[in-house]
């Protein structure tokens, strides 16, 4: 099955200088099992992920919910919010606040594919 990090795939696409979904729909996607998103932004100079999701992010995601309410993908089995971390890599951007307000927003979406 296919793993498919949304913020990873973000930012191939962008490091390649193409479109997130002409990236992700060259992706076997049938296959698809788990998925991964997080937020994306610009930090010193480069993009960082594992921050919270922003409305771009947002609206990335409600693309993969299209895509698997038409049929085009399966459901993914496994989503996981890779928001933060553990460690000092992680502790400028890992804030309990912001698991408690994005969580019910994930949750909703999610919610409607079982």
């Amino acid at each position: 099955g296919l793993l498919l990090d949304l913020s990873h795939a973000y930012l191939t696409a962008h490091a390649l200088g193409i479109d997130l979904w002409e990236y992700v729909d060259a992706l076997p996607t049938h296959a698809l099992r788990e998925l991964h998103v997080s937020g994306v932004q610009p930090f010193e100079g480069a993009l960082r992920d594992h921050l919270p999701l922003t409305e771009a992010d947002v609206t990335a995601v409600r693309g993969v919910l299209a895509r698997v309410r038409a049929g085009a993908w399966p459901a993914p089995e496994t989503v996981a919010f890779e928001y933060g971390g553990v460690g000092p890599v992680f502790d400028w951007r890992t804030d309990p606040g912001v698991l408690a307000e994005q969580l019910p927003l994930l949750h909703e979406l999610f919610g409607s594919l079982s």
